[in-house]
């Protein structure tokens, strides 16, 4: 069952199985939760507005977006705006999605049950930002989060944050965490004490987390090669501000006295361990000390879970339950690819113990215990290693919702290195087996000699004191007790009673304005699908589908900058593109609206690298042509009007080639550059509708209305035909 078959590609095999990816597009990032007998999950968005998509499914398998949960980035980043442009590899980094239910007393002593939805992200070089609602479809209200001193908490670099929560036993808040990794150069996950509410680090303070690198102590001898020294001072007098590269050196951390050493190899280029300086409320407490550990995760699977109630051998002896440890979820990256690491401990701050291996205690803010750890996936060999799982996020069909009253375990992940296919980093869902406490996504085999479920006779036994130098090079995670699972591309279906079984259309064709989509509100009555994405923050105003009802107009305006490139265009609404064998975009324009200098047209284009765009342009004898890439055309295809139909057109082998009709879609001519789909800046293909003007440059741009400055121009958009093969 790990090989593919003649079936459809990706998805709902519609006879009770599914096939991996389910989702072949670029939903990088996920992160997963059940409300009832519904799924929904999140992914990162970057520069595309609005923000942190949110989709829904009732049996893990098929989705459909229903919204955005960051209405308005350019309210929080101003680069994400039209008027900059400047969000690419930068904006809506990894988050987590979370559903905190709970209890608190009213003023007569009452318990009171509450619910609240929280996304918790970051923008890349903004900060960090927490968005509430009291349903998962919205409204959602996002806003910074604030450091201990309650200062908006704009310290760049950080990614990846995930909050949890303590209770007493009556339900009421006991407690609450936020684990965030710092990038780049250090790539530390540091624990935070998080307000209840969700929305203050109690133990972050902003000066010192808006630094490069991490903060470090420099102890005698411990100086990477490489490692580069600026002399400023984060207020530890023993500290300074270490800018680390990551080619060639590998790093870890440790704040226990037992572990100091630092050990180079013979190359002089490698050093076993860097210990972190801790500065209590101030930027919480390093947990793992292995160099390049993101993508975190909290967990506990609770005592109202099977699973939870069940037992297993560990460090702390046999019978273990494992509803009394706190599970902490890594990717870390090793030999070239990234790979999911499970840690566990009675507290979250990891567990002490002594010489004899005697438990002493817990770890604490600033002075963390260590964690017994699992790798939990193989690198993923077919097709190649580069599309190997390793970032989601773990969720249950419970006994009373599956078919069979059994307990069923999943793992959502994006798979792939970011920018090696056009799609980017798809979605895959695992079933999961669990072994001695630990959860294995994939497939686990007693034929497969990969994946044994038995113990590792190879393991290396793991102190915590960072990477033990002769296993670098061997693709193999230092204390893996156990052999992990292996990739499973084809699966039955989770058994959700209940659930439906037709296939999601997760981006689709449009005919603008004929009310049957949810999503945002425009200023008419008419709604736009949430299946579309604007590339950053758009122009208010400068669209509508209310103009005229049944189409899209998109009113032209001058580049950020005032130039031809692309990626600088502040009208583009666009889809995601879905990698299967055959694909096809197609899109009718109304040309009478169109102004000399205006171009409005169909494009492909990633996070900020590539693009491939055939438009239509007016010039200022009134003529329309074809243009390319917004370059002079080598020869002239002169567009008659009234109506242009362009159409792309995507095979197996991932290259575009645009087709244009000039008869109103009797006959398809093919344009004769053909362009190889690509990703960059952590973001995959996209196919987006488009127009500027770069002759609005000046007083008249700046008018609001944009029927007062029409002269510039208007593309109206009939429709969006959007097809792929199962």
């Amino acid at each position: 069952m790990n090989t593919r078959t003649a079936r459809p590609d990706w998805g709902d095999q519609g006879d009770g199985n599914y096939a991996n990816p389910i989702l072949p597009g670029d939903y990088c990032d996920p992160d997963v939760v059940r409300d009832g007998d519904r799924y929904y999950m999140i992914t990162s968005s970057f520069q595309l507005c609005p923000g942190m998509p949110i989709l829904e499914s009732s049996d893990l398998v098929n989705w459909r977006t229903i919204g955005q949960t960051l209405p308005d980035l350019a309210g929080l980043d101003p680069d994400l705006s039209w008027q900059r442009m400047a969000g690419y590899n930068a904006g809506v980094y990894a988050g987590s999605l979370r559903k905190l239910e709970w209890k608190e007393r009213d003023a007569s002593g009452a318990l009171v049950a509450r619910k609240r939805w929280f996304v918790h992200t970051t923008l890349f070089t903004s900060g960090f930002v927490v968005a509430t609602a009291d349903d998962p479809r919205g409204p959602w209200t996002a806003r910074f989060m604030e450091d201990r001193r309650g200062r908006p908490l704009r310290a760049l670099l950080w990614d990846d944050p995930c909050p949890y929560w303590d209770f007493h036993d009556d339900g009421t808040l006991k407690a609450a965490w936020l684990v965030a990794s710092k990038l780049p150069g250090a790539w530390y996950p540091h624990l935070f004490q998080l307000s209840l509410d969700g929305t203050r680090l109690l133990d972050g303070d902003l000066d010192f987390m808006n630094t490069e690198g991490d903060t470090t102590r420099r102890r005698a001898g411990a100086t990477p090669a490489g490692a580069l020294f600026d002399g400023s001072d984060s207020g530890d007098p023993k500290g300074e501000l270490l800018r680390r590269s990551d080619d060639g050196i590998l790093y870890g951390t440790r704040t226990l006295e037992d572990s100091h050493k630092a050990e180079i190899n013979a190359a002089g280029d490698m050093l076993s361990v860097i210990h972190a300086a801790h500065h209590p409320g101030r930027e919480g407490t390093v947990t793992n000390d292995f160099f390049s550990a993101e993508a975190s995760k909290i967990m506990r699977f609770g005592p109202d879970t099977e699973i939870g109630r069940s037992t297993f051998s560990g460090r702390h002896g046999p019978d273990q339950r494992v509803c009394d440890y706190v599970y902490h979820f890594h990717s870390e990256y090793w030999d070239g690819f990234r790979m999911g690491i499970l840690r566990r401990a009675k507290s979250i701050y990891g567990d002490k113990f002594d010489s004899a291996g005697r438990h002493i205690g817990s770890g604490g803010p600033g002075d963390p215990g260590v964690y017994e750890t699992q790798r939990i996936l193989v690198e993923l060999r077919h097709p190649r290693p580069t599309r190997e799982p390793n970032q989601g996020g773990f969720i249950d069909v419970p006994a009373w919702l599956s078919t069979d009253g059994r307990e069923h375990w999943y793992w959502i992940t994006h798979h792939g290195e970011k920018e090696v296919y056009p799609e980017c980093r798809p979605t895959s869902l695992l079933p999961v087996t669990w072994i001695e406490g630990w959860p294995f996504p994939g497939e686990v085999s007693r034929d497969n000699p990969q994946s044994t479920g038995a113990a590792d006779v190879q393991a290396t036994p793991y102190d915590g004191s960072g990477l033990v130098p002769e296993a670098r090079g061997d693709r193999h995670h230092p204390h893996q007790p156990l052999k992990p699972a292996v990739m499973r591309w084809l699966a039955p279906k989770p058994p959700i009673r209940g659930a439906k079984t037709e296939r999601a259309r997760f981006q689709d064709s449009d005919h603008f304005g004929d009310g049957a989509y949810p999503g945002e509100q425009n200023s008419g009555a008419a709604r736009l699908s949430p299946n579309w994405l604007w590339n950053h923050e758009p122009r208010p105003g400068f669209w509508s589908l209310a103009q005229r009802p049944g189409w899209l107009r998109l009113y032209a305006f001058a580049t950020a900058d005032g130039s031809e490139d692309f990626f600088k265009i502040g009208n583009v609404l666009n889809q995601g593109y879905v990698a299967t064998a055959s694909v096809l975009a197609e899109t009718r324009i109304d040309l009478a609206g169109l102004r000399a200098g205006q171009e409005a047209g169909l494009a492909h284009f990633d996070g900020g690298r590539h693009f491939a765009s055939l438009g239509v342009f007016r010039d200022d004898a009134g003529r329309l042509f074809l243009r390319y890439n917004q370059a002079p055309p080598a020869y002239t295809v002169i567009v008659p009007g009234p109506f242009l139909l362009l159409r792309s057109e995507i095979g197996a082998d991932r290259i575009n080639r645009y087709r244009y009709s000039l008869d109103d879609g009797r006959s398809f001519l093919e344009w004769p550059d053909a362009y190889l789909l690509r990703s960059g800046n952590h973001r995959g293909d996209r196919i987006g509708l488009y127009t500027f003007n770069n002759r609005a440059r000046g007083p008249g741009d700046s008018k609001a209305d944009p029927d007062a400055s029409w002269q510039y121009g208007y593309a109206d958009f009939d429709y969006f035909r959007y097809e792929f093969s199962p």
